[in-house]
C-alpha cells in the first residue's frame, strides 16, 4: 500500500505487536500516523515511534477519544476549575463477562496473546491511564498487577483446548504528585457486566459517572447529587454507531483533520510517548509491581515544583507586556525573579523577590556578560522580540540581524545558560512563538524568520532534554493581546478584541508548575491552557 499510493494519513488499528513497525513504515513514507492504543508493545518502540514522527514532522496521535468526550470534558473543567476542591481520590472499575467463560474465545485470539499486546491493561488500562494524567496531572509511583484468572480455555469454534497468556484482571494504584490517589479495578472474567464506573472524591464536592447510562451526577460537600450531563453533538450524526468509544472518535478524527489541513500541531489529544512513570527520590523509574520508598517526596525527588513559590524564574521582555503580566502574576505566586529588558521597568514596586539586567539582548556579549553567573534556574521563560513591519525592499541588514538575534540567538545564549542546572534538576523552557512561526505574513520577513527558527530550537531541545526532565515548548498568545508591540502594529477589528496579558499566565505556571512532558516539543496555545488550569 505504502509503495503504491502517497497518503496523507495512516490509521493504525491492529494488534499492538504490529503498532511500531507499520507506524515507522508510514512516517518513513511520509504519511501522519492516527495509531490505536496502547502505543505500542514498550517505552523503547514508544520512543521510536516518537523520534520518527519527530524527525519527519509528522502529526502522531494515539486513539485516546475519551479527550473529546463532553463529559470527561466537563470533568475536567471541575478538577481544573477547582469546583471539587482538592482532589483527594478517583475510584474507576470496569467490569464485563466477556473472558468469563472459558470456552468464550477462539484459538489464536490475539487479545488473550500477551507476545501480541493484549490483555486488559492494554485495552482498556491505557484509556483509564489516559484520563487520570489528563484530570490529575503526572503519577508519582503506581503498584499493581496484571493477572491471568482463567489461562485454560477451550477454543469456541472447534473445542481445541489452548491457554491464555494475557491478563483478564487488572489493578493498580496511582499515588499523583499532587498527592491524590487513584485507584482502577478492571476485569473481564465476572459472571455479569456492570460497565465502567467513575467516582472522584474532592474536599468540595464528589462526581460519579457510569458509562452504562452516560450520566454524570455533582454534589457539592453536604448537598445531594445533580444530574449535569453533557449531549455530544456528534451522537445524532448519521452513520455514527451508538456508544461513547464510537461517538467520541469523531472528535478525536476532526481534530487530527483539521491539524493536518491546518498544518498546526494537535491541539488536543494524545500523542506518542517513550515514558514511564514520573522518577522516584533516587531518579530511579518504578516498575508496576514495585512498593513506592515510604516517606518519599511526594514530588519526585525536586523536579516536579508544585507551586511557583520558591521557582527561580528568568523572563526576558519584562519590563512591558506579556513579560511585565507574567512577572506581577509570577511574584504574587511566590517565585524569585530574574528580569531582563532593554527598558528598565516602571512596575517595580508591585513584585518582590526580584532582579533586574538592563541588557540588549541583540548584543551577544552583553548577553553573555549577563547570564555568566546565574546560577541555577527552574523556569525560562524568553519573551523579548523585535517586531518592525516593513516591506523587504526596506528592511536594513541591521534590522534584520537584531530581530534574529534577540529572538533565536538570545534563545540560544540563555539556554545554554541554564541547560547545566536543569540537567541536574529538572526544568521548564517556554519560548513565546506567535503565528508567525508557522505562517508567512506580509511585511514581517525578520520576525517570521525568527519565529519560525524559535519553533525548530525548541523542537530539538525537547528532544536532547527528555532524558533530564527538562520541558521545552513554544507557546503563543492564542487571542489577541494588549502590549506596546499590538498598540503598534494591531488593526481596529484586532484591538476590539484584545485581552490583558496577565489573563495568559495560569498557561505559563502550569507549565512550569506542572513540568507534563507530555508538552515538551509541543507548540501550545496560552488562552485554552489558561482556560484549562487557572490559578
Amino acid at each position: 500500500m505504502l509503495t503504491e499510493h502517497t497518503l496523507d494519513l495512516v490509521c493504525i488499528a491492529t494488534p499492538t505487536v504490529m503498532h511500531a513497525p507499520m507506524t515507522l513504515a508510514a512516517i518513513a513514507k511520509g504519511a501522519h500516523v492516527l495509531c490505536e492504543k496502547p502505543t505500542a508493545m514498550n517505552a523503547r518502540e514508544a520512543r521510536q515511534m516518537l523520534d520518527a514522527a519527530r524527525r519527519a514532522n509528522r502529526l502522531h496521535m494515539i486513539d485516546h477519544e475519551l479527550r473529546f468526550n463532553p463529559t470527561r470534558m466537563r470533568i475536567a473543567e471541575l478538577i481544573h476549575g477547582g469546583d471539587l476542591g482538592e482532589i483527594r481520590h478517583v475510584n474507576i472499575s470496569n467490569i464485563g463477562a466477556s473472558w468469563a467463560n472459558p470456552a468464550s474465545r477462539p484459538k489464536g485470539d490475539w487479545w488473550s496473546d500477551a507476545s501480541m499486546g493484549g490483555g486488559r491493561m492494554g485495552a482498556n488500562g491505557s484509556h483509564q491511564i489516559d484520563m487520570l494524567r489528563w484530570w490529575l496531572g503526572e503519577p508519582a509511583s503506581v503498584i499493581g498487577q496484571a493477572l491471568t484468572i482463567v489461562p485454560d480455555r477451550v477454543c469456541k469454534n472447534t473445542g481445541e483446548a489452548w491457554t491464555a497468556t494475557s491478563d483478564d484482571l487488572s489493578h493498580m494504584t496511582l499515588e499523583m504528585q499532587s498527592g491524590a490517589l487513584a485507584q482502577v479495578f478492571m476485569s473481564g472474567v465476572a459472571a455479569a457486566n456492570i460497565g465502567n464506573e467513575t467516582q472522584v472524591f474532592g474536599t468540595d464536592g464528589t462526581i460519579r459517572l457510569s458509562n452504562g447510562d452516560e450520566k454524570l451526577y455533582f454534589a457539592k460537600a453536604g448537598e445531594s447529587f445533580k444530574d449535569i450531563s453533557v449531549e455530544d453533538p456528534h451522537a445524532s450524526l448519521e452513520g455514527v454507531n451508538r456508544g461513547i468509544w464510537n461517538v467520541s472518535v469523531v472528535g478525536a478524527l476532526k481534530e487530527l483533520y483539521g491539524a493536518i489541513t491546518e498544518d498546526r500541531r494537535l491541539e488536543r489529544g494524545g500523542e506518542f510517548r517513550g515514558r514511564s512513570a514520573q522518577p522516584d527520590g533516587g531518579g530511579r523509574r518504578l516498575r508496576l509491581d514495585e512498593k513506592p520508598q515510604v516517606g518519599r517526596p511526594r514530588h519526585g525527588g525536586g523536579r516536579v515544583m508544585p507551586t511557583l513559590a520558591g521557582q527561580k524564574v528568568l523572563i526576558t521582555g519584562a519590563a512591558h507586556g506579556l513579560g511585565a503580566g507574567l512577572a506581577r502574576v509570577f511574584s504574587a505566586q511566590g517565585a524569585e525573579l530574574i528580569l531582563m529588558d532593554v527598558d528598565v521597568p516602571k512596575w517595580a514596586d508591585e513584585v518582590v523577590k526580584w532582579a533586574f539586567l538592563k541588557v540588549d539582548l541583540s548584543d551577544a556579549t552583553a548577553t553573555a556578560a549577563a547570564v555568566a553567573d546565574l546560577g541555577p534556574v527552574d523556569t525560562l521563560i524568553h519573551n523579548a522580540a523585535i517586531l518592525r513591519p516593513e516591506p523587504l525592499e526596506d528592511v536594513s541588514l541591521a534590522t534584520f540581524q537584531a530581530t534574529m538575534d534577540v529572538g533565536i540567538q538570545a534563545a540560544f545564549q540563555l539556554s545554554q545558560a541554564v541547560w547545566p542546572g536543569m540537567k541536574a534538576n529538572g526544568g521548564a523552557l517556554i519560548f513565546v512563538s506567535s503565528q508567525s512561526g508557522i505562517k508567512g505574513f506580509v511585511d514581517e520577513t525578520a520576525y517570521c524568520a525568527a519565529k519560525h527558527a524559535l519553533e525548530g530550537f525548541s523542537k530539538c531541545l525537547a528532544m536532547e532534554g527528555e532524558a533530564y526532565d527538562i520541558l521545552s515548548c513554544t507557546i503563543t498568545p492564542g487571542k489577541p493581546m494588549h502590549t506596546p508591540m499590538s498598540e503598534r502594529n494591531y488593526p481596529a477589528e484586532l484591538k476590539a478584541e484584545w485581552i490583558e496579558p496577565d489573563l495568559l499566565a495560569p498557561a505559563f505556571a502550569h507549565i512550569a508548575t506542572s513540568r507534563d512532558m507530555t508538552l515538551s516539543g509541543q507548540r501550545l496555545n496560552a488562552w485554552h491552557l489558561s482556560q484549562e488550569h487557572p490559578l
